[in-house]
C-alpha cells in the first residue's frame, strides 16, 4: 500500500491544502495507485490539524470520497486510517476504536490501532465495530514483541479483531552472524524448524495459509526479489560478485509467487534433503529452488508440498518444469504430483541428460475438470552408491494454454528528458528516460538492453528489468561513440520473453556536447 505521512508536528499546514481541494487530491492518489500497482492507501497523520474539528470533518469527507473512488478504479483496494488524530483535530492515540476516532473508521476500510492497546480495549473495539470487527487492526511492533509477536496476534484474534504488524524488517535489521536473517525470518513466520501441518510459536500458528488466487497461469522462478546476478531464459546476463553470499541487486517487484510452505516434507525424512533458495544459478531472475542431500542411497526420497492451490484444470492446460543438476552432484529422479480431489496426478520428469537447464512439458487436457488442491514435488535418489544428490528447480508453470505464446513488441519506444554532460576527463555522459507503450495484459515486465551492432554480429548488454513502461538511466557513459541504441524486450505472464531480433523495438540516442534537455527519437 502507499503510505501518506505528513511531517510530524507541522500543525496541519501540509494536510490542509489537500482537505481544501479534496477532488483534485483524490484523483491524484487514485492515479498514483493505478500506475504503481498499489493495493490502496494507508494514512498516518501524526500531526494536529489546522482548523481543529472543522479540518477533522473535512478529513472524514476526504477519506470517504477516496475510498469510494479507489474501489471503483481498483478492485480489492483498501484505505486504512491510523489511530492518531481525534475528531477535535488533535493528536490523541486512543488505542481502541471509539467515538473519538470512529468517524474515520466509518469513512474507509479499516483502522490500524496504536500499539498500547489492552485486551479490554480490543473487546470494546470489536463491539463498537459490530460486523466490521475484522476491519480493526491491533497494532503490533515486532521490534518490541520480537519472536513473541504471534502472542499479540493471538490476543487480537481472541478478541475478534485483526492484527496489524509494523516494521517486520526487525528480522533483517537485527540479524547477526550467529543469528542470520534467513533463520530469523523462518522462526518469526513459520517456526524454526517449521512443524507442518500445524506450525507452533510463530505467526503461521495464528494465521492459516490460504490457497493461491484461483486464476491461471501459475508461474514461478522462485525469485525472492534479490540476487547475486541476473538470468534471462537460462543465460546469465549480468555480472557476478566475488563472494557466494553477496547480494548485488534487490527489487521486490521482481519477486515471484513463492511456495506456500517453506518447506513441508509431507512424506519421507525432512533431514535427508534440504530445500532452500539458491542465488548461484537461475533460469530467470536471481534465484532458484535448490534441493540437495549431502549423502543418500538409491531409493531415498522425500515429497515436498509446495503450493496450496484451488484450480480446476481447463480444456487447454499444460504443466512444465525446468530443472538442472547442481554443480557436480548427481541428478535425482523427479516427479511432480498434482494432488486433486479425484486423486493424484503424477507427472514424471524424465531428464534428457546434460548439465544445462532441461524443460519437461506435459499436456493435461485429458484431466480437464479435475480440481487441484496442491502442487507437490517428489525427489528420489537414483544412484546405488552413497553420493551427493542435488537439483535446481528454475521454473514451474501451470498454464491454461496448449502452446507457448510470446508477447508482441512494445510500441512508441522513445528516449525523453535526455541531459548530456561531459566530465573533466572527457567522458560523454547522459541521463535519460526510456518510455514505451504495451498492449493491455500482453506483458508484465520488460528487459532493457543496450544494443551493439557490428558488421558481423549483434550483442545485447542487459541493463535491467522494468515493471512499468519506463526505465531511467542515470549517468550512462557513451564511451567513444556518438550514438547509443537501446531495445526493450517484453515478458508476459506466462514467463515467455519476446525473442530478441528484428522484431524487437529499438531507439537510438545521439550524444549532444552541451547541458540540455533533448526529446529523443521515436522507435525504429
Amino acid at each position: 500500500m502507499g503510505n501518506l505521512t505528513p511531517p510530524y508536528g507541522d500543525n496541519g499546514s501540509f494536510v490542509q491544502p489537500m482537505l481544501d481541494a479534496t477532488d483534485l487530491y483524490v484523483e491524484q492518489l487514485v492515479a498514483i495507485a493505478q500506475y504503481y500497482g498499489f493495493d490502496g492507501w494507508a494514512f498516518n497523520f501524526e500531526t494536529n490539524l489546522l482548523h481543529g474539528n472543522k479540518s477533522a470533518r473535512q478529513l472524514v469527507t476526504f477519506l470517504s470520497r477516496l475510498t469510494t473512488r479507489l474501489h471503483s478504479a481498483l478492485a480489492g483496494s483498501k484505505v486504512v486510517w491510523y489511530d492518531s488524530v481525534d475528531m477535535q483535530g488533535i493528536i490523541s492515540y486512543q488505542n481502541e476504536l471509539n467515538a473519538n476516532n470512529g468517524p474515520y473508521f466509518e469513512a474507509c476500510d479499516g483502522i490500524f490501532l496504536n500499539y498500547n492497546w489492552s485486551t479490554a480495549g480490543l473487546n470494546s473495539s470489536a463491539t463498537y465495530a459490530g460486523d466490521r470487527a475484522r476491519d480493526v487492526f491491533a497494532g503490533i511492533q515486532p521490534f518490541i514483541k520480537q519472536f513473541d509477536t504471534y502472542q499479540s496476534l493471538q490476543q487480537a484474534d481472541q478478541a475478534g479483531v485483526s492484527g496489524g504488524l509494523f516494521a517486520q524488517s526487525w528480522t533483517y535489521q537485527k540479524q547477526t552472524d550467529s543469528d542470520p536473517f534467513e533463520k530469523r525470518e523462518q522462526r518469526f513466520w513459520i517456526g524454526h524448524p517449521p512443524q507442518y501441518p500445524k506450525p507452533q510459536n510463530c505467526v503461521a500458528s495464528v494465521i492459516s495459509e490460504r490457497p493461491l488466487p484461483a486464476t491461471y497461469p501459475l508461474v514461478t522462478n522462485f525469485n525472492v526479489g534479490r540476487g547475486r546476478m541476473f538470468f534471462v531464459d537460462g543465460s546469465q546476463v549480468s555480472a557476478v560478485g566475488t563472494e557466494p553470499v553477496e547480494v548485488h541487486w534487490g527489487n521486490l517487484s521482481a519477486q515471484d509467487i513463492l511456495p506456500t510452505y517453506r518447506y513441508w516434507t509431507s512424506a519421507g525424512s525432512p533431514r535427508l534433503f534440504e530445500p532452500r533458495i539458491c542465488h548461484d544459478a537461475a533460469f530467470d531472475g536471481g534465484g532458484s529452488l535448490l534441493i540437495a542431500a549431502a549423502r543418500s542411497r538409491k531409493g531415498d526420497s522425500i515429497k515436498l508440498t509446495l503450493f496450496n492451490v484451488a484450480l480446476t484444470i481447463p480444456a487447454d492446460c499444460t504443466f512444465s518444469l525446468t530443472f538442472m543438476p547442481f554443480n557436480e552432484a548427481s541428478l535425482p529422479e523427479l516427479a511432480v504430483i498434482l494432488a486433486c480431489v479425484s486423486g493424484d496426478i503424477a507427472l514424471p520428469q524424465s531428464a534428457t541428460g546434460g548439465a544445462g537447464w532441461q524443460t519437461v512439458t506435459t499436456d493435461l487436457s485429458s484431466h480437464a475438470g479435475a480440481q487441484i488442491n496442491s502442487v507437490q514435488l517428489k525427489i528420489t535418489a537414483a544412484s546405488d552408491t552413497l553420493t551427493e544428490v542435488a537439483v535446481l528447480i528454475g521454473e514451474l508453470k501451470l498454464m491454461d494454454i496448449a502452446a507457448p505464446q510470446y508477447p508482441a513488441a512494445v510500441m512508441g519506444l522513445s528516449a525523453v528528458d535526455s541531459v548530456f554532460t561531459q566530465s573533466a576527463m572527457g567522458s560523454m555522459i547522459s541521463s535519460l528516460d526510456l518510455i514505451w507503450d504495451a498492449p493491455i495484459d500482453d506483458a508484465c515486465a520488460w528487459n532493457v538492453y543496450q544494443v551493439l551492432d557490428s558488421s558481423t554480429n549483434v550483442t545485447y548488454i542487459f541493463l535491467g528489468r522494468a515493471f512499468r513502461t519506463a526505465w531511467h538511466l542515470e549517468n550512462f557513459v557513451f564511451g567513444t561513440v556518438q550514438e547509443v541504441t537501446f531495445c526493450v524486450q517484453p515478458r508476459n505472464r506466462y514467463g515467455y520473453n519476446q525473442p530478441l531480433g528484428s522484431a524487437t523495438a529499438i531507439v537510438s540516442v545521439t550524444w549532444a556536447n552541451q547541458d540540455s534537455t533533448n526529446i529523443g527519437a521515436a522507435d525504429v
